[in-house]
């Protein structure tokens, strides 16, 4: 990361553990490291094979692990786990730093404390939701200076969802129009 006594050998070895990714401003973004649990990497723009050593953000204090990143917009959602060290959510947005090694940064700005993601989470139909304790949530827009809300969502399956042991494994994807939610061999719709 940086510190002068990470080796490239390990760096590397770092980035392979990751079990998050996504695409988002032409670039290639991991998390989910063990080594790392709240912290983001990114690829380079023209080399998305090459992670830069300076490629990387820290969302947060504390150890509170990254659970999903999903591309709103033109800013990068970062959800973390239930946390008491602060935002369960975070907003990445670009940000030109007129250095020809690193064109571009993605400082992050907290979005909300509270309650956090499980692991499952998606942009269904320009609505950022995901997979928490309480069921299913989504991040949405106040009127005022565009501060966010969680919002929640789908009352009438939540009954269900939340009893199912597992639902930290659940995944979830828009398939033709509509948001659905698997979890041990069960679709929820």
């Amino acid at each position: 990361e940086g510190d002068g006594e990470t080796t490239s050998e390990e760096f590397r070895s770092m980035i392979e553990s990751a079990t998050i990714a996504t695409v988002f401003d032409n670039r290639v973004f991991f998390s989910g490291i063990p080594a790392k649990p709240n912290f983001i990497f990114w690829s380079s723009l023209k080399n998305p094979s090459y992670i830069g050593i300076l490629n990387y953000q820290q969302d947060g204090i504390g150890t509170t692990p990254i659970t999903a990143m999903v591309p709103v917009a033109n800013s990068l959602l970062v959800l973390k786990s239930d946390t008491e060290d602060g935002g369960a959510a975070f907003y990445h947005t670009p940000t030109e730093t007129g250095i020809d090694v690193m064109t571009k940064s993605y400082p992050s700005s907290e979005g909300l404390a509270g309650i956090g993601c499980l692991g499952a989470a998606c942009n269904f139909l320009d609505d950022p939701v995901f997979i928490s304790r309480l069921g299913l949530e989504a991040i949405g827009y106040l009127s005022l200076q565009n501060e966010r809300s969680r919002e929640h969502r789908s009352s009438l399956v939540d009954a269900k969802l939340v009893n199912v042991p597992s639902l930290a494994s659940a995944k979830m994807c828009e398939w033709a129009g509509y948001l659905v939610v698997l979890v041990d061999g069960k679709i929820f719709g």
